[in-house]
């Protein structure tokens, strides 16, 4: 979403279809240090990024270029959308929805 390549409306709609499939989206072992040591040994070991990130549904395009405030923005927003806390809001949210 950050980088403009998928709309916030293809992201939520993959967030919620892994859920429903109970893929889990969070673990609070994944901290913003441990994602930036998985990300240098990412560059080390594969000559460079080369990320797949999704352009669409069932779409996806290998991405070199990322900065690193685009990273701690695509972590921070990965916390807020699938962090315990923001799965159980969904629910509520989801919740009421069907209740109207």
């Amino acid at each position: 979403e950050h980088l403009g390549l998928i709309s916030e409306a293809q992201r939520d709609r993959t967030l919620n279809m892994l859920r429903r499939c109970q893929v889990p989206l969070w673990s609070p072992v994944m901290t913003y240090e441990l994602f930036a040591e998985a990300v240098a040994n990412r560059v080390k070991n594969s000559m460079g990024q080369k990320f797949p990130l999704p352009v669409g549904i069932g779409e996806a395009r290998i991405v070199n270029d990322v900065s690193d405030e685009d990273l701690k923005s695509a972590f921070s927003k990965w916390t807020s959308l699938c962090s315990v806390k923001a799965a159980t809001e969904d629910v509520v949210e989801v919740s009421a929805a069907q209740a109207l």
